[in-house]
């Protein structure tokens, strides 16, 4: 999507990622490779103050981690559902059949196992915004 600006030349329109993860160190470190690529990377490390910025702002894309207390990405899930109109990534340490299956039915796009490939994530969020409505 591009936006006009007053001298007249477009520019991108920069996509919104809300990143979800209360292990601050992997937070921070998917926060950064999101920031590289021009994507406006908000930070969160719980899924209740996640769904109050989904109910308050308009993002394009959540990156959540499986396992948080006390609510945890299933949670999030379920909740996303009501106040968001995005896809939902979640990532996690702690994968199973019956996690990623969990996770699919409750509306997830995708279920990445951590340790994370950079260029597999990289490639999946710009899949998923580029054919994504904006």
């Amino acid at each position: 999507m591009l936006r006009p600006v007053v001298a007249g030349a477009p520019v991108a329109v920069s996509k919104k990622i809300l990143l979800v993860d209360d292990e601050a160190g992997m937070r921070r470190s998917l926060a950064i490779m999101l920031r590289r690529e021009h994507y406006q990377v908000t930070e969160t490390g719980a899924v209740a103050e996640a769904v109050g910025r989904l109910k308050g702002e308009r993002y394009d894309l959540v990156v959540a981690d499986l396992r948080m207390e006390p609510l945890d990405g299933f949670d999030l899930l379920t909740l996303a559902r009501q106040y968001a109109d995005c896809p939902v990534v979640i990532v996690t340490a702690f994968g199973s059949p019956e996690a990623r299956a969990e996770a699919l039915r409750r509306g997830a796009v995708e279920f990445l196992e951590k340790p994370l490939d950079a260029a597999q994530l990289l490639a999946r969020v710009r899949e998923l915004l580029e054919g994504h409505g904006g």
